[in-house]
């Protein structure tokens, strides 16, 4: 689900994944699990494929999801 507004917020908090645009209210982004930080959507498809490549490429990143750590890149 992706919102920008006060009206989206409630939406985005229910969904299994809440995306807030670069432009949106302070409710929408406390409510998202993801905050884009560049206008439009095809940030998500980025996102998505420098995910897979550093899963595919770095078997550490691997290990750092199955045991809960968190690492910051």
């Amino acid at each position: 689900m992706t919102g920008d507004g006060v009206n989206d917020a409630p939406a985005l908090k229910k969904a299994d994944i809440g995306i807030a645009v670069a432009d949106a209210n302070d409710a929408a982004r406390s409510a998202s699990d993801i905050v884009l930080s560049e206008p439009g959507l095809s940030v998500i498809i980025s996102a998505v494929l420098t995910n897979l490549f550093s899963f595919h490429y770095n078997p550490y990143c691997a290990w750092f999801h199955a045991t809960g750590s968190h690492m910051e890149v």
